[in-house]
């Protein structure tokens, strides 16, 4: 993130969760969603769960974050995205092959559109501030339709 600027708060509606990840406080979270039960969808670690909705690696750069599948390949050759110094985990399941396809629920996007975010850059392609807001605005758009969006009262939004 930019010394230049005070940190983005995204309140895509009023009266719900407030996004500030400096303060570990997101728009989503996995427990607001069903979790996944589908068996074709077996974690590689037993100890993880998967909620849906949840989507391949390959799937999420068009529709949230307005680029091509490459364009997210390279943000992760540049290093695995941190988020207040943690870098990001995502959960892997198992494909036809055996080998392992990461999955990422809306929370996960969230977090991850926050650590592009932060990362900063002034190269070409990188994820600014109105990239960081439209992205949030997708998420909690999905969310809603999926009846996932929970108010700071910990209530179900309708």
């Amino acid at each position: 993130m930019s010394d230049e600027h005070d940190p983005i708060i995204i309140e895509p509606y009023e009266d719900r969760r407030k996004a500030d990840p400096s303060k570990n406080r997101f728009l989503l979270y996995d427990e607001d969603f069903e979790e996944e039960t589908d068996p074709r969808y077996q974690l590689l670690d037993p100890t993880q769960k998967l909620y849906r909705p949840h989507f391949p690696f390959g799937e999420i750069a068009p529709w949230v974050f307005g680029r091509n599948t490459t364009w997210l390949r390279n943000q992760f050759k540049r290093g695995v995205p941190e988020l207040n110094g943690k870098p990001l985990d995502f959960r892997q399941i198992k494909r036809r092959a055996g080998l392992p396809e990461r999955r990422l629920t809306l929370p996960d996007i969230e977090r991850l559109a926050w650590a592009l975010y932060e990362r900063g850059s002034t190269w070409p392609g990188a994820f600014d501030a109105m990239g960081l807001q439209r992205a949030t605005q997708i998420l909690a758009a999905v969310a809603h339709q999926y009846g996932a969006l929970v108010g700071e009262d910990g209530k179900k939004v309708s």
